[in-house]
């Protein structure tokens, strides 16, 4: 079977960082593209992507459905009303608070060794909309928790790829780049 990354972007200055870990991974080191071939594409349960949305992803590739344990069998039966596929959607159990798995990861790479890995960064939530509900917007307010800083490793255990760190914080937002260093 080839292994291709999960639908989901990547961070540029992994290479520059990771150059001083002790666990750096053999270079070359390469990020993945966001455009790159995948194996699906990535989003959390409960839907914040257009029902219509989710229901396209799952139609010619697999639809990877991140939810936490009490939210498995509402999801499950959702996707069912849906008329998704069951074999086009994949539950994955983990601990994720906030809506956009784009902005928190997981970054994906290829080392040296051309293997797939996950990239384990530190996701502080965002700062924006970390503020006190007197100095934000209403509709600044992002559910974020400690959840989503678990999730790379907890994917990368689930999907088998090998686990980067990355002794850097992240605050939401997303890394595109070309996978060709730019």
């Amino acid at each position: 079977m080839t292994l291709l990354p999960l639908l989901c972007p990547t961070v540029s200055l992994l290479a520059a960082a990771a150059a001083s870990s002790p666990q750096a991974p053999p270079p070359p080191v390469r990020m993945i593209a966001e455009w790159e071939p995948a194996r699906g594409a990535m989003v959390r349960w409960p839907l914040r992507v257009p029902d219509a949305c989710a229901v396209e992803l799952a139609e010619d590739d697999v639809l990877f459905l991140l939810v936490n344990e009490a939210d498995e069998a509402a999801a499950r039966a959702r996707m069912k009303e849906l008329g998704v596929a069951s074999d086009h959607v994949q539950l994955v159990r983990c601990s994720a608070n906030s809506e956009w798995p784009r902005d928190w990861g997981p970054h994906q790479l290829f080392d040296g060794q051309g293997r797939w890995c996950m990239v384990d960064h530190v996701f502080a939530g965002y700062p924006i909309y970390d503020r006190e509900p007197e100095d934000r917007a209403p509709e600044m307010t992002i559910e974020t928790g400690p959840g989503d800083d678990a999730v790379s490793g907890e994917l990368a255990q689930r999907f088998g790829a090998h686990l980067v760190p990355f002794p850097a914080t992240l605050t939401g937002g997303n890394f595109l780049n070309d996978g060709h260093g730019t």
